[in-house]
């Protein structure tokens, strides 16, 4: 590389980021967290009454530009609405580039290096929905991908579990419309106690023949999204016939993107954490809470937090998640845990981590090392490792270092 003149901003950069290593680990989440206390509910004013609702509805493989597009959203009806009366995380960035990597971080608290990967159900890590029965609340999960089922580790705790049968005879999973009818079910079933509810939609993973398009991929992928607005409209007409809407927290957004070929060679997820996999939607709707943005960097593994937080249950102090409940209500916060994204352990393993606007990707395969400004480059296509160091990625490894050692035995 020829020596140029540096611009200031690449001064500043190369000024934060090359500090020797052991200088970079600052604050306590570097540190064992197995003995930290519990974290207490956010001190504010209930979002929930005593016998209030919160829903978490996850679409598989949909990347944050879909819901930011006004040609998508004009085919989204029902999440163009939930979106102008929420509160949506424009800059939330899954923990995972694949559905059981993203979903062991979001219900165990505890990144993919932190987790016995070769035998989760032996972890013995507090899932979220153990705390909430721990305080007495009760869960349901509606499930299509048996993986997610609890008996197999990742969702361990939730008091029920319905695996979601498909209707037609040839079909590989229950669709949306069959995930909402089994929730509706469950509705119609309340009993005015506390109840948290999840499910997971995986229409718009390839092959995307689930929506009749079939020519381009992304729109093929869009008419997929289309059969979850719907059957995401039905589930807030059903709890709006029920008269539980306004005690009912809906959450709604996504495992992780697609790459679709944005970078060579990435036409799935699994593989990569650039932007288009990593960077995922994310909305709110909280009865009394106005809608907006927020503009805050949050990661998918501050769901548990949140969701236990919701319910006025304090969050294991092991958890690498922080609730999102003071954005949620406009606080003025800083989120300071550490933002990382990890494709599953294989010859492709890579992990991203995230100090805004900046964004090391280490690749654990050839131990190569990738920094984008996200700011200046969203499309990470221009690597400036070479002008700014690779102290953010000391960080990571000193991350990893500290808490391998927390795997739940």
């Amino acid at each position: 590389m020829d020596a140029q003149p540096l611009a200031p901003w690449v001064t500043a950069a190369r000024a934060q980021f090359r500090q020797a290593p052991s200088a970079v680990a600052v604050g306590n989440w570097f540190e064992r967290r197995d003995q930290h206390p519990p974290v207490p509910p956010t001190q504010v004013q209930p979002l929930l009454p005593r016998n209030g609702i919160v829903a978490l509805i996850t679409i598989d493989s949909v990347c944050a530009e879909v819901f930011s597009d006004p040609q998508a959203l004009a085919r989204l009806p029902h999440i163009r609405a939930l979106i102008d009366t929420s509160v949506y995380f424009e800059q939330m960035r899954s923990v995972g580039a694949g559905t059981r990597v993203s979903f062991k971080a979001i219900f165990l608290g505890k990144h993919n290096f932190q987790v016995d990967n070769r035998n989760i159900a032996r972890d013995k890590t507090e899932r979220f929905p153990e705390t909430l029965a721990r305080a007495g609340i009760r869960s349901a999960t509606f499930v299509s991908y048996p993986g997610l089922l609890p008996k197999f580790g990742i969702t361990r705790g939730f008091s029920e579990a319905t695996l979601v049968q498909p209707e037609r005879a040839g079909q590989e999973f229950a669709l949306a419309k069959e995930m909402v009818d089994a929730i509706i079910e469950r509705v119609d079933r309340y009993d005015g106690r506390p109840l948290f509810l999840f499910a997971h939609l995986l229409e718009p993973h390839a092959p995307y023949d689930a929506g009749g398009e079939r020519e381009d991929p992304q729109q093929a992928q869009l008419a997929e999204i289309e059969l979850c607005d719907k059957a995401i409209g039905r589930l807030v007409a059903a709890l709006k016939a029920k008269g539980l809407w306004d005690r009912t927290v809906l959450i709604v957004g996504a495992d992780h993107g697609e790459g679709f070929n944005k970078h060579a060679g990435i036409e799935f997820h699994n593989k990569a954490v650039y932007e288009e996999i990593a960077h995922v939607p994310m909305l709110f709707r909280v009865p009394g809470v106005a809608p907006r943005r927020v503009t805050t960097l949050v990661s998918s593994i501050d769901l548990g937090p949140t969701v236990v937080d919701l319910f006025g249950v304090p969050t294991p102090g092991s958890s690498m998640g922080q609730s999102l409940v003071p954005l949620l209500v406009g606080q003025d916060v800083v989120l300071d845990r550490p933002i990382i994204a990890s494709t599953m352990p294989s010859r492709f393993e890579r992990q991203a981590y995230y100090k805004w606007p900046y964004k090391s990707i280490h690749n654990r395969h050839t131990n190569t090392v990738e920094v984008y400004d996200l700011l200046k480059d969203p499309d990470e296509h221009d690597n400036i490792v070479d002008r700014v160091g690779r102290s953010l990625d000391h960080e990571l490894q000193q991350l990893r270092r500290n808490l391998r050692y927390q795997r739940g035995k």
